[in-house]
């Protein structure tokens, strides 16, 4: 059977102080199907409308969107004893046939660094198509971005993840080197002044 899902003003907010947030203007999901007997879900297309979110990595190393989903001590997300004769599922397949992002916002900041780094990509813009939960498909993607202060960021090609493989096209251009200054201090004699 056929799912489509229309949705607006999405919202998610993680702990207080850890920067975990998202927003979505809107998303749209179609020609969604779900096979509950082959543990299948395919999803022809997802578009994603203003998508904004922060990623921050914690002064003690922690990617704050860890603190979200991590369960709590004592918590359990059900029970890992095997029963006698019971045999593991199959794990859920999950194919996405095309995505399409506009107007995306992605702030990165890390505070494990001294000075803080801030980064923000804006304006992200593209197309991902091919993508299955296994990784063992390559995926095709094209991606814009504005970069920090005026730099622009274009991604296109394909890649999957098992195994790791990638054909990507890089275009970078009038990139803010300087804004990550502290990562290449440690590993340079030199000091970046300028870029």
């Amino acid at each position: 059977r056929e799912i489509a899902v229309r949705s607006k003003d999405i919202t998610l907010r993680g702990p207080a102080g850890s920067g975990a947030n998202f927003d979505l203007a809107a998303m749209t999901i179609d020609g969604a199907e779900l096979d509950l007997n082959t543990r299948q879900i395919t999803i022809a297309k997802l578009s994603l409308d203003g998508p904004r979110a922060m990623v921050r990595r914690l002064p003690d190393g922690q990617i704050n969107w860890l603190t979200v989903f991590r369960a709590k001590p004592g918590q359990t997300m059900g029970t890992t004893e095997k029963q006698e004769g019971a045999t593991a599922a199959e794990p859920w397949s999950v194919t996405l046939k095309e995505a399409a992002i506009a107007r995306g916002d992605l702030q990165l900041e890390d505070l494990a660094v001294d000075p803080n780094v801030k980064l923000r990509m804006s304006a992200i813009t593209g197309t991902v198509s091919n993508v299955v939960s296994d990784g063992s498909q390559r995926a095709e993607l094209a991606l814009r971005t504005r970069f920090g202060s005026g730099g622009t960021l274009a991604v296109n090609g394909g890649a999957r993840w098992n195994p790791l493989a990638s054909d990507l096209r890089v275009d970078a251009r009038s990139l803010d080197i300087a804004a990550v200054r502290p990562y290449l201090a440690a590993r340079l004699n030199a000091v970046l002044a300028n870029a």
